[in-house]
C-alpha cells in the first residue's frame, strides 16, 4: 500500500500506459498479431495478443516467473505501474 501511495492516480495511469507501449511495440517486432484495440483513446493496461499454442506457452512463462493468462488461441499480459520496462523485456524474449 505504501508503494501505491507514493505515486499519484495519474502518475500510476502514465505508468502503465507506458509499459504498455512497450510490450505493444515489441509484439509488433515479433510479428505477433494484437487484438487489444490500438487506438490509444482505448488503451488500457492489458495486451492481449495471438500465440499458436497459448496453453503451452503459459506453462513455459511460468515456469520462467512471467505471469500470463492463457486464452482461446491467445495470450493476455496485464502490465501495472509497477512494471518495468526490463520485465516486458523478459516476456518479449521468452517468447
Amino acid at each position: 500500500m505504501e508503494f501505491a501511495l507514493k505515486h499519484d492516480q495519474a502518475e500510476r495511469s502514465h505508468r502503465v500506459l507506458k509499459v504498455t507501449e512497450h510490450l505493444i511495440e515489441g509484439l509488433k517486432k515479433k510479428g505477433r498479431k494484437i487484438l487489444t484495440p490500438l487506438q490509444s483513446d482505448r488503451r488500457s493496461g492489458i495486451v492481449v495478443f495471438e500465440d499458436p499454442e497459448p496453453g503451452a506457452t503459459y506453462e513455459r512463462l511460468k515456469k520462467l516467473n512471467i505471469t500470463v493468462a492463457s486464452r482461446v488461441h491467445a495470450l493476455r499480459a496485464s502490465p501495472h505501474y509497477y512494471n518495468t520496462e526490463e520485465e516486458i523485456d523478459k516476456l518479449l524474449a521468452a517468447l
